[in-house]
């Protein structure tokens, strides 16, 4: 009765510890580049723009800035040049929008 016990204890307690080493709550971004980055970058060079909420594993705003190429940038939420840019990509993102909708469904009168 005791082993089987001490079994049953050590399987919990190794689900606890899989399940543990998972989750990793962390924010995104280590560190963010200078405000003066977000002002140099063009508007085509940015696929897009991700902003994440304050959350129970981050406690501050990120905004993450994704390259047509591939790479990504974090930036000060705060930035100035940050708004200048999220209005100057924001007509390519309507059309993308707007492109990608599902077309309406018409019916043949027979």
């Amino acid at each position: 009765m005791n082993a089987t016990l001490s079994f049953f204890l050590l399987v919990a307690l190794a689900v606890l510890g899989i399940e543990s080493a998972t989750i990793k709550p962390r924010c995104r971004c280590i560190q963010n580049a200078p405000e003066d980055t977000c002002a140099k970058i063009k508007a085509k060079m940015v696929k897009r723009i991700e902003r994440f909420p304050a959350g129970p594993f981050c406690k501050k705003e990120e905004v993450i800035i994704h390259f047509q190429k591939g790479k990504t940038l974090c930036v000060d939420p705060a930035a100035k040049s940050l708004e200048k840019l999220e209005r100057s990509i924001q007509p390519r993102s309507a059309a993308n929008i707007s492109t990608t909708s599902t077309p309406e469904t018409t019916t043949a009168d027979n």
